[in-house]
């Protein structure tokens, strides 16, 4: 719609409105109906704005060229979550397939379990002494149950990056739609 301005009747001084698609025209004063000969263009971007027009102007600035303060911070704390959400969780995805793909631990041969089946007891204990000096008979975690261990709470931690990311994108997707 075209901007409209304020021009004051010559004869009794009423304000009309008109529009700058009406330059070189006459118009009829709405109160007096005396014929008003409207000038060129420059003349009546010259006259004073009509209020509909200004705040139409600013409403269409505001809802139509860029956000809010809020909507900017809120895209921006967004986008921050989304990518460092994407990051940390692609990492540690990354990380918990790669323990996944270590290899369990290598069984024993039947006939390494015959030769330990076959030993006497003494030959067991002597051995058992053995293991306890080394520190041995102390319980460790095995390393393959350590590894999924270990991957099963990188998983869960690869979730939390990707939900943070999620909700980093519901922010900015938030940001473009609510008028805050």
């Amino acid at each position: 719609m075209a901007r409209r301005y304020i021009l004051a009747c010559h004869s009794c001084e009423h304000p009309v409105v008109v529009e700058i698609t009406q330059a070189g025209q006459t118009i009829a004063c709405p109160e007096c109906q005396i014929s008003i000969t409207l000038g060129t263009l420059r003349e009546i971007r010259a006259l004073p704005e009509h209020e509909d027009s200004q705040a139409r102007e600013k409403h269409s600035a505001r809802s139509g060229k860029g956000m809010s303060a809020t909507n900017r911070l809120v895209f921006v704390i967004g986008t921050i979550m989304l990518v460092l959400g994407l990051l940390w969780g692609g990492y540690t995805a990354l990380k918990s397939s790669r323990l996944m793909l270590t290899k369990p631990p290598v069984q024993l041969s039947k006939a390494t379990q015959q030769q330990i089946n076959d030993l006497s007891p003494a030959k067991m204990l002597e051995a058992w002494e053995n293991v306890s000096i080394d520190g041995a008979d102390q319980w460790r975690e095995h390393p393959f149950l350590k590894i999924q261990r270990i991957a099963r709470e990188n998983r869960v931690y690869s979730w939390i990056g990707f939900s943070i990311a999620g909700l980093g994108l519901l922010a900015i997707v938030a940001a473009f739609i609510l008028k805050l």
